[in-house]
């Protein structure tokens, strides 16, 4: 296997709204091709929540599309109630090939959308 990198391609949303869930894509990508993508990559998580919340909440993305050098995967947010407001905060990790990844993180979440 060829050393190399790869990439991350995210777009947030430009707000969130309240009583509709949000669907989340990333799309992650390898430099050099070393089989499936669905293969390298384990499970991609998004952790999510409120800003000011102590804690995130997990759930899991799903695979939508992948070949030997892109995988891209889906997820929801639940609806966020009606009296939810400020931002909404979220990053992503996930395993490739056997090592942890993060974009973002707590500290330094990749996104803070707006509700409305």
């Amino acid at each position: 296997m060829k050393p190399g990198g790869g990439g991350c391609i995210h777009i947030p949303p430009a707000v969130v709204r309240r009583g509709v869930p949000t669907t989340l894509e990333l799309e992650l990508s390898a430099v050099y091709s070393s089989g499936p993508m669905d293969r390298r990559i384990g499970v991609v998580r998004c952790y999510y929540r409120l800003s000011g919340e102590a804690a995130y909440t997990a759930t899991t993305m799903k695979v939508i599309s992948f070949d030997d050098r892109t995988l891209v995967v889906r997820g929801t947010i639940p609806a966020l109630s009606w009296s939810s407001s400020g931002l909404l905060e979220y990053y992503f990790d996930f395993r490739f090939d056997g090592h942890p990844n993060t974009r973002g993180s707590e500290a330094a979440p990749e996104a803070r959308v707006p509700i409305e």
